[in-house]
């Protein structure tokens, strides 16, 4: 029961750090979802969007997942909740949808960077009970490197690399980590399109996005897009 209190929407227009959302990047065993348990902001509860969640829970049931986590999606977007985005493919391509995606609805996007040494990351994978093979590592590993001059220049708003080596993640990178993304989520929307939103939102005293900014099925189809 515990894991749908996430469905349990209570924020409305008026909250802060509405329409703002960061983008988790890293090859595997460079600890993307560890970093984010030590940056998330308590002040804020940015949600996370974690498609692997679901798979550990529910296993390899395709309909059923990919109803889940639409739903969940939808219902964050709906609410114009902050975002932590976790779990994505690391392509260009894929990240340049869902951040233009989110941007074309009125969300402001950002990215932390999760630096790590291919070593570190090799051991790790070796320890995790789900195996991946030590060739797709080094290949993910090179390929994210070669991408982070990309990611940095489009995420020109907010882009954060924080080193991820065995012993590297300390309480003084941590505390400067959380400093940047909370004030990140707490700083003025930059995405005029999201102004616009507010502004409209707050004329009509609309609470979500499908009180009169989207139907239903348009909202839907901003989510299949989404897990093409």
């Amino acid at each position: 029961m515990d894991f749908f209190q996430d469905f349990l929407l209570f924020e409305s227009i008026n909250d802060k750090s509405i329409l703002k959302a960061i983008f988790m990047t890293g090859h595997p065993g460079s600890g993307k979802s560890y970093v984010l348990k030590k940056i998330k902001s308590g002040q804020i509860e940015p949600r996370i969007v974690n498609i692997d969640k679901f798979v550990e829970k529910y296993g390899y049931m395709k309909d059923h997942t990919k109803k889940l986590i639409k739903s969940q999606l939808t219902n964050y977007i709906n609410s114009m909740l902050p975002l932590f985005i976790d779990g994505t493919s690391s392509s260009k391509s894929n990240i340049l949808l869902r951040k233009g995606i989110l941007e074309s609805i009125g969300y402001e996007t950002g990215m932390v960077f999760i630096n790590c040494s291919l070593d570190t990351a090799l051991k790790r994978a070796a320890k995790r009970k789900r195996e991946v093979p030590e060739e797709y590592i080094i290949q993910a590993h090179e390929n994210i490197q070669k991408m982070k001059p990309f990611f940095k220049s489009i995420f020109h708003n907010f882009f954060k690399e924080v080193d991820n080596d065995d012993g590297e993640l300390n309480d003084k990178m941590i505390q400067k980590a959380y400093k940047k993304t909370t004030k990140f989520f707490t700083s003025s929307l930059k995405n005029p399109i999201g102004e616009d939103i507010i502004e409209e939102m707050k004329k009509n005293k609309w609470k979500y996005l499908l009180d009169g900014i989207y139907t239903k099925s348009e909202l839907n189809k901003v989510v299949s897009n989404w897990y093409k």
